[in-house]
């Protein structure tokens, strides 16, 4: 079983020749976090999915990065940084 916190911050998507990158207002208080419990990977994506929808819908029209963090204390699920970083991530929200 694994505890996970989301948490939403402003994020602008800059495109420059070499390249995009993404700016994050990270230690703001913008949108109000989320703690899940899953014990299998496609379970955190689906509650980050509907952390997404839910922000989106809030917060319409504003560019945010969802970012998943592991509490003090706690270890990552097994497999939880291949599934992370072993897929493109997609940044619909941002603009």
């Amino acid at each position: 079983m694994a505890y996970l916190s989301l948490h939403a911050c402003r994020a602008t998507r800059m495109h420059a020749r070499g390249g995009s990158h993404t700016i994050t207002e990270m230690m703001s208080d913008w949108y109000p976090g989320q703690e899940i419990i899953a014990t299998r990977l496609d379970q955190i994506t689906g509650e980050v999915a509907e952390y997404d929808a839910r922000v989106a819908a809030e917060r319409p029209r504003q560019s945010f990065a969802i970012l998943i963090t592991v509490p003090r204390g706690q270890r990552q699920p097994a497999g939880f940084e291949s599934a992370l970083f072993g897929r493109k991530k997609s940044y619909s929200s941002l603009t």
